[in-house]
């Protein structure tokens, strides 16, 4: 079969939108799971901000430990979703099934 040049010209120019589209999605699953990343730490830094707080009206009463405790059951959560996030991300992309992104 040959191949005009227009007909070429058609399929690398599909071929680039192709690319370019997937490198899109590529820097938008990167970015969501930059900002998940972030939202993670900055949580955790609070929850280790958080042990030793005392209640002002009872000085003798430490209120800070379960806040923290609690905080940190949520930085877990949401590294786990970060993880699924990144399999999935890596599945639906056919790259390193079952592996990591970065």
């Amino acid at each position: 079969m040959r191949i005009t040049k227009h007909h070429l010209r058609r399929i690398i120019k599909e071929e680039k939108k192709k690319v370019l589209t997937e490198a899109d999605i590529v820097t938008r699953q990167a970015k969501l799971l930059s900002d998940l990343d972030k939202a993670a730490s900055r949580a955790e830094e609070t929850a280790n901000g958080l042990y030793g707080l005392q209640d002002p009206g009872d000085p003798g009463l430490q209120v800070g430990d379960e806040l923290a405790i609690d905080l940190e059951g949520t930085v877990e959560m949401l590294n786990n979703l970060y993880t699924a996030l990144e399999l999935y991300f890596d599945d639906e992309a056919g790259r390193n099934p079952g592996g990591s992104i970065g």
